[in-house]
């Protein structure tokens, strides 16, 4: 008994070819066919050639090539636009983030970043300036 079952040989299917190492062939379940295919072989760094062309339409539609941080960090600001701190604090954090990676990551967003961290500060500052009026008030 064999690890196929009854029978001794593999059932059909791709197998590794023993004429060709970097092809897969077709057993039929009793012979070899002419079908072949390249093996998968894992990218390597040089298939790598980073992004794509940028598309401008679809770039200011979609935050495409854009640093996850500063992206994260306009979206908080506009929840800051309520003043909170909930929003504001991390809409700061993020786009402080994400001003330090983008040299080395070579990304884009400066100005999604800057925009978090702008609104954030004003949200927080007029959060605090309410507070403020609201305990001396008291």
């Amino acid at each position: 008994m064999t690890a196929w079952g009854a029978a001794s040989t593999p059932p059909p299917g791709w197998y590794p070819d023993p004429e060709q190492p970097a092809y897969v062939r077709w057993w039929n379940g009793a012979a070899w066919t002419e079908h072949r295919s390249a093996a998968w072989q894992p990218p390597t760094a040089a298939a790598w050639a980073g992004p794509g062309p940028s598309t401008p339409r679809i770039d200011y539609l979609l935050p495409t090539n854009r640093d996850g941080f500063a992206v994260t960090a306009g979206y908080l600001a506009l929840l800051s636009f309520v003043p909170n701190p909930l929003t504001s604090i991390p809409a700061i954090v993020c786009g402080w983030v994400a001003l330090r990676r983008m040299p080395t990551t070579g990304r884009l967003g400066r100005g999604r970043a800057w925009f978090g961290i702008v609104a954030g500060g004003i949200s927080l500052g007029l959060f605090t300036l309410g507070m403020l009026v609201a305990i001396v008030a008291n």
